[in-house]
């Protein structure tokens, strides 16, 4: 049994609407069918009418099962495009967001030109802003930690097939000495986990039921227990006029900027993403400040 493309568009529409609104199960409709059966809009636009193929068609049947149990595409398809890469993504990392995007750019645009710079990745998940920084940064020497096995595993797979070196190793930041880390680092990079816990209950299921949790939740009393590590230790291992950038939850600047003043750096700024949103920060390092 199988059916016309239009009919298997309009059944996906109709089931998932019932957990995405309508807009968003349009453009998921058309991502599942991309990455899953290589099916460009326009080809199925003009394909409409034409029948699935049976094989392609029971497939469909399945996933569409585990999608409307809320299962996130991006896991389902085992891959997601970012900065131009195609990177792996499974349940031990969280699935990129374009906010994350906008933050190695950031750091690109303020870095062109400029080549050998060391950079440490903190909580490198799937390993994105590491090997992105790797492969467009010129020659920069690149190492990313991570307290989870699992994400490692998926961020030294990503660096392969990148074909960047990456040095990635297993630590624990809330825990770090200075002698976890190789020298001295010019940038130090992170987006580390920093939604409070009341907040989960706001989240949708995909992210809930599906996502680690431990990459994305903070306790109430202290959202910014990341932050605050980072940037005690971020003195000791930054060289002369290194920075550090976050991404950042967009109700949380004053306070970070407070704590990036009261350690002693310089050209504290917010930026904001594509939303309007405050969402990144850069802060300056100077030894003899």
């Amino acid at each position: 049994m199988t059916k016309k493309y239009a009919e298997i568009k309009a059944e996906f529409v109709e089931r998932l609407t019932r957990i995405y609104p309508p807009k968003e199960v349009e453009a998921l409709f058309y991502y599942y069918i991309d990455g899953r059966f290589d099916l460009k809009k326009h080809v199925y636009v003009l394909n409409k009418d034409k029948s699935m193929p049976e094989k392609d068609y029971l497939l469909f049947q399945q996933e569409l099962e585990l999608l409307e149990k809320a299962f996130p595409v991006q896991y389902l398809l085992g891959t997601i495009d970012f900065m131009g890469m195609i990177f792996s993504v499974d349940g031990h990392v969280l699935i990129p967001r374009p906010e994350t995007e906008e933050l190695v750019r950031l750091i690109l645009d303020e870095y062109e030109g400029v080549s050998g710079k060391k950079v440490l990745d903190i909580g490198t998940g799937s390993g994105i802003i590491a090997v992105s920084l790797a492969k467009h940064l010129q020659e920069a020497k690149v190492s990313a930690i991570d307290i989870s096995p699992g994400a490692l595993q998926v961020a030294k797979h990503n660096a392969m097939v990148n074909n960047v070196s990456v040095d990635f190793q297993e630590v624990d930041v809330l825990y770090a000495l200075v002698s976890d880390f190789n020298g001295k680092f010019d940038i130090i990079v992170s987006n580390p986990p920093y939604i409070p816990a009341k907040e989960e209950a706001n989240l949708h299921a995909n992210v809930v039921k599906y996502e680690p949790a431990s990459a994305l939740f903070v306790p109430d009393d202290d959202p910014l227990v990341f932050y605050k590590k980072i940037i005690e230790i971020a003195g000791d291992i930054l060289s002369d006029n290194g920075s550090v950038y976050f991404e950042t939850y967009e109700d949380s600047h004053e306070e970070l900027f407070s704590l990036f003043k009261e350690k002693g750096f310089t050209s504290i700024r917010s930026f904001n993403d594509l939303q309007g949103k405050p969402r990144f920060m850069r802060a300056s390092w100077r030894v003899n400040s």
